[in-house]
Order: structure tokens, then sequence, then C-alpha cells
């Protein structure tokens, strides 16, 4: 809706809009993919804490990963490397896993935006296999990740790295079945409203 339809619009916005060759309406747009952005980061943190069962790592499995992957879904390459690495971070500092930080960033930073990349950027047409696609290898990065950091970390080493390597897996198969069904059940229709 413009404001200004029937009215002289003030020099100063005219001048901004000119500058900036954005209209009013990709303003709020903007602002809107904003506040959906913060609110998945948010969304991810909880999921994360929300349900923690400690591995023999000293980390903990969580059903976080339906939203990182479905983030990606929703926003893109970047939007969910975003809110994966931001959310999944946040998680681990509330919950004082901060020797994870470095491996979450990377881990779940990768995991939204692979899902983003392969289940949206190069999926033009919406189909499902792109979607499946996408969220499989995300969920495979977010495992393979996790396996490299946790044996390069000396206080886990290669035995320790293993033993996580089942939670892991089932936490990836969980997220990834949850992501798809979100996004069967509303994916569509947000996807267009971004």
């Amino acid at each position: 809706m413009n404001i200004f339809r029937n009215h002289q619009m003030p020099a100063h916005m005219a001048c901004s809009q000119k500058l900036s060759g954005k209209s009013l309406n990709n303003r709020s747009g903007n602002i809107r993919n904003t506040v959906l952005m913060s609110l998945f980061i948010a969304l991810i943190c909880v999921f994360t804490m929300s349900v923690r069962i400690p591995t023999f790592t000293g980390g903990y499995i969580n059903p976080g990963d339906i939203v990182v992957i479905f983030a990606g879904f929703l926003f893109g390459g970047t939007g969910g490397f975003v809110a994966g690495a931001l959310g999944s971070v946040m998680a681990d500092f509330l919950g004082g896993y901060f020797i994870f930080i470095p491996i979450t960033f990377i881990a779940k930073g990768g995991e939204g935006f692979l899902a983003g990349y392969i289940g949206k950027n190069l999926n033009k047409d919406c189909t499902f296999i792109w979607i499946i696609t996408g969220g499989f290898l995300a969920a495979l990065w977010m495992v393979a990740i996790y396996f490299i950091g946790e044996t390069l970390y000396p206080a886990m080493g290669l035995a320790k790295a293993f033993s996580a390597l089942i939670p892991n897996l089932f936490q990836a198969s969980v997220g990834l079945a949850g992501a798809i069904m979100l996004h069967n059940l509303t994916g569509r229709f947000l996807r267009k409203k971004l």
C-alpha cells in the first residue's frame, strides 16, 4: 500500500528512494524478511534447547535440525546459513556447551546453506526431489562436520567421535523427516510470501 498515492512525497523520502533504488514496498518486504529470519533464529535456539539427550562426547542430540533444514528451504542458501549458524550457536552458548560453538557454527550453518541452496535456490519449480536432495545432503553435512570436529578436538578423539555417530545420524534423520513434513504442510505457502 502506498500511503503517498494521492499526496506529494516528502523530499527526504523521494531522495532516499532515488538513491537506494527501492520502493516502499521492497522496504516493507525487507523488514518482514528480517523479522521472519529473527523468528527462525529464535525457533532454532528453542528447538535445540527444548529436548537435549546427552551423548558420549559431552554434547547432545536435539530436534533443532528440523528448523535448521526448514529455514534453508524457506530462505535459501544464505538465509539458511545465517539462521542455522546463529540459532544453534546461541543454544550452545546459553546451554554452556562452549567447546562445541566452532563446530556448531560450521555444521549448522552449512546444513542450513545446503538445504537452502539446493532446496530453494536451485529449485525454481519447487520440485520435491530437490527438497529431499537438499535436506539429505544438509543432514549428511551436519553429521560429517561433527564427526570431523570431534575427532580433531584433543579432549575427544576418534573413539568418542565414533560413539556419537549413531546419535548424530538419528538426529539428522529426525531433522530431515521433520523439515520435509513442515515443508509439505506450510512450505509452499510460506515460500511464496518470502
